[in-house]
């Protein structure tokens, strides 16, 4: 299992470790110079200002909904690089000992979707607006095809426990945008051959979260493509320097 496998697997952390967490009490808190050190040894740029937010975020051990989302999507991937980390010797920093909600460590996963920082950030928004845990499930499991939809059509009464762990392959796709649109016709073409009652609720429902993932990229792109445009626009660099990026 390569080394996004597993962190995959770790995000989900309710589930794991649970013998290194029980061990400690609800009122152990994170030792500042502990979160310092562990810090220092990500390969990850951290701000002054990113690093007081986050650690007031983790101090307690467990990142709630709400404090999730009062984090944009680069900073949670940021955070993401806190959970489960080892040291040269292959033990765990006591400052990584972080707990969280399935739901919560789903906004952490989303950048390790897909290389595409526009779909993995289109994905992070549509995540906001899902209303709890069961959804949250059925998103992540269809979106990112850890499941077969069938499956998906069977958990809208229950939720086994195997849906509660991710395991899903990262999306390889050179066009994002044509990727959504032949999903959204896929599901689209389903719904028009007819399907039981059950199964229709259910693709409708995939369908919809296709169609806003893909109205959110457009988005997203669109304003990247922007700020680009601004930036070459008042630095006025040499055009033959542009197209050799």
């Amino acid at each position: 299992m390569d080394k996004n496998n597993i962190l995959i697997s770790a995000l989900n952390i309710e589930n794991i470790s649970q013998k290194e967490l029980s061990d400690k009490s609800s009122v152990d808190l994170i030792k500042r110079d502990d979160f310092d050190k562990l810090i220092s040894k990500l390969e990850v740029s951290f701000n002054e200002k990113e690093i007081n937010k986050i650690f007031s975020i983790v101090e307690d051990r467990y990142i709630s909904e709400k404090e999730i989302l009062s984090l944009s999507y680069e900073e949670v991937k940021k955070l993401k690089e806190l959970i489960m980390e080892e040291d040269e010797n292959g033990n765990v920093y006591d400052a990584s000992l972080i707990r969280s909600s399935y739901k919560v460590s789903s906004f952490m996963a989303t950048s390790l979707i897909s290389d595409n920082e526009d779909f993995n950030k289109a994905i992070f928004e549509k995540l906001k607006t899902l209303k709890d845990e069961k959804e949250t499930v059925l998103f992540m499991a269809a979106i990112t095809g850890s499941f077969a939809i069938q499956s998906v059509v069977a958990w809208d009464e229950k939720i086994d426990d195997e849906g509660k762990s991710f395991g899903f392959k990262k999306i390889k796709e050179n066009n994002i945008e044509e990727y959504l649109k032949d999903k959204i016709k896929y599901f689209k073409d389903i719904l028009d051959d007819g399907v039981s009652t059950l199964a229709s609720k259910t693709y409708e429902k995939v369908l919809s979260w296709y169609e806003d993932i893909l109205e959110n990229y457009s988005s997203i792109k669109k304003e990247r493509e922007y700020k680009i445009a601004q930036i070459i626009r008042n630095n006025k660099p040499n055009p033959l320097e542009i197209l050799s990026l």
